[in-house]
């Protein structure tokens, strides 16, 4: 079974709608730009123009550095405010190398970090070079020979060629990671001077994931980068739309987010199905966080430790507005650099505002909640219409300033609550019963006496009550428990064994760290779900399911097109809202990949699930 028991309340470990787990809510401000030009050195930066944001770097103070773009120059922004030039003369150029930063000519800053000495090491894009601006204001060159070109691994990382490099990181011994976008490789300078390169093959493409970095793998236009506590490199494929990570030593790269597809979905979800669009800048905290620039859809995106992706700030209208307020209602135009401090603060360069954007942890009181979208549970088939006693997700915006799910403490004897944290959800003007709340999804038990039809839903908080959105509500509207976790070889899985606590019905071994195996003709395997409608005798949404009990609506399932004996169909002992359904396998053809289908009251489940048979 698929609870735990708090204090005698049974409790939902799994499977359960998730529940997005980003960190809070943020508000906006801007504190360096107003429009574009260039004015305001040695006085507060609010009041300054940069023109083009397009790389951030934050020293060990809070000083924040940033790459002026179309002023040709690299500013400073200190801890008081204000706001100066530490490298460029404003002239496009290439001069200067071992004078005074402040009296050298560079050419579109679009990629910068600090050493451990505090050393700026930047990429000077269309100069074709990486140069260092020591911590007395000295400016050198350190690889490239300003001709673009790909040439000169595991030679002097000076005399090689690079082409338009733009993301710079380091690791903790202070080999130097350049994006060098125009060649689609990641190349790394060694700490004897020499550079090589570390990942991409030189051909645009997205392959490799599962291999090594270097050798078949491609890349398509990498710019930004960001190494972790653990020395794993971040790397915004921009043109193939995903984020990659690299093992220290380049031995594995994979896809942590994006689909491939540059496009904009998937919030609240596995951040590999979400969809990004040319994202060119990523930034890691402490916790693991990964923040990344949605350029193109001006959005600000985070990916969790647990691998889900959310939205922190954008409305993926493109503009400017928003600052002192929720930074989810804010505008962006096609943010290009994010970077996040120690305390957990999030700048944004703001790159065709020509401002520098700040996101700060927390949301001003009275924040209105907003809503934007409502599916059923993502884990029991997202279907955009609901039943009464459904699991649904309602996404948005300000619902909570933190992330949790319901405890025993929560509840009223056998009753869920319909409220957590003063965020309560009415459907149809009933309250709906919560299981999780965070900044910007709320899930919620459809209650039972909701009628038939489109249904009002409102989100209520501390801060007002959001605006109303339509869900279509029918008798049933059946979903299998389908989490992406129980995807393998492309074919996604949903059952596990009756006699053997979390063991699932798939190939041994198809998922790593999961216990499986394939089923036999006449074992007994158990299917979860949602919405599959009333129950005999009556059981009503929000209550600890006390008894066994069987569907209004009956319910035949296949398995390899054969009909298989359900022993029980009915909401699960011990749960709220929860369906279980136990099969036999009937005696079919074995493959480890053999469907499992359902028909419901002479209308077939929108879902094709897999179990592995021998």
């Amino acid at each position: 079974m698929k609870f735990c028991l708090l204090a005698g309340m049974a409790l939902f470990v799994a499977p359960y709608p998730s529940a997005a787990q980003a960190p809070g809510a943020y508000t906006i401000s801007t504190v360096a730009g107003t429009t574009a030009g260039f004015a305001g050195d040695g006085g507060p930066a609010v009041s300054a123009q940069i023109n083009n944001p397009c790389a951030l770097a934050l020293d060990g103070s809070g000083n924040l550095y940033i790459g002026d773009e179309l002023n040709y120059r690299i500013r400073k922004l200190t801890t008081d405010g204000n706001i100066s030039t530490v490298a460029g003369t404003g002239t496009a150029g290439d001069s200067g190398a071992g004078g005074a930063a402040t009296s050298a000519a560079i050419r579109v800053p679009c990629g910068m970090a600090l050493d451990g000495s505090g050393n700026l090491i930047f990429a000077d894009t269309t100069n074709h070079e990486i140069k260092k601006i020591s911590t007395s204001g000295t400016i050198t060159t350190i690889a490239g020979t300003g001709t673009g070109g790909y040439v000169g691994d595991l030679h002097p990382a000076t005399q090689a060629q690079l082409n338009n490099p733009t993301g710079v990181a380091l690791d903790a011994a202070g080999n130097i990671y350049v994006a060098d976008s125009g060649n689609h490789v990641i190349r790394i300078l060694t700490l004897d001077g020499n550079i090589n390169t570390f990942a991409g093959n030189g051909n645009p493409g997205y392959f490799g994931d599962g291999g090594p970095a270097a050798g078949t793998a491609q890349l398509n236009d990498p710019t930004g980068l960001a190494m972790d506590a653990a020395g794993n490199l971040y790397v915004a494929d921009t043109d193939n739309g995903v984020i990659r990570k690299i093992t220290p030593g380049g031995s594995l790269i994979t896809t942590i987010a994006g689909n491939g597809f540059n496009s904009y979905s998937g919030d609240g979800n596995p951040a590999t199905k979400a969809a990004l669009d040319h994202p060119r800048a990523v930034s890691v905290d402490p916790a693991g966080n990964l923040f990344i620039a949605d350029t193109l859809n001006s959005r600000i995106r985070v990916v969790t430790p647990d691998g889900m992706i959310n939205t922190i700030a954008g409305t993926g209208t493109l503009g400017s507005a928003g600052d002192g307020g929720p930074a989810l209602q804010a505008q962006m135009f096609f943010p290009t650099a994010v970077r996040v401090s120690a305390a957990g603060n999030i700048y944004v360069a703001d790159t065709q505002n020509s401002k520098v954007r700040l996101l700060t942890p927390g949301v001003p009181a009275g924040a209105s909640p907003t809503i934007s979208s409502i599916v059923s549970a993502t884990e029991f088939g997202a279907f955009p219409s609901v039943a009464p006693g459904s699991w649904i997700e309602v996404h948005g915006a300000n619902i909570a300033t933190e992330s949790r799910l319901w405890t025993a403490a929560d509840f009223s004897g056998a009753n869920a609550p319909v409220s957590l944290d003063h965020v309560s959800v009415t459907i149809a003007g009933q309250n709906a019963f919560v299981y999780a709340i965070s900044p910007n999804q709320v899930n919620v038990q459809v209650p039972s006496n909701v009628g038939p039809g489109p249904q009002p839903v409102t989100v209520t908080t501390p801060g007002g009550t959001s605006n109303s959105l339509s869900v279509t509500i029918n008798s049933t509207q059946p979903g299998l428990y389908a989490p992406a976790a129980l995807l393998a070889g492309g074919n996604q899985y949903s059952a596990e064994f009756n006699d053997a606590t979390e063991t699932f019905v798939m190939p041994a071994g198809a998922v790593s760290g999961l216990s499986s195996r394939a089923a036999h003709a006449g074992d007994v395997i158990v299917l979860w779900g949602t919405g599959f409608g009333a129950v005999s005798p009556n059981i009503y949404a929000g209550q600890v399911v006390q008894e066994f009990n069987s569907l209004m609506t009956p319910v035949q399932f296949s398995v390899g097109g054969v009909p298989a004996t359900t022993l029980y169909a009915g909401l699960a002992p011990d749960e709220i809202g929860l369906y279980q359904f136990n099969l036999v396998v009937p005696n079919v053809a074995p493959g480890s990949a053999v469907p499992v289908t359902f028909n419901q009251g002479g209308t077939a489940g929108a879902q094709t699930l897999y179990i592995a048979v021998q």
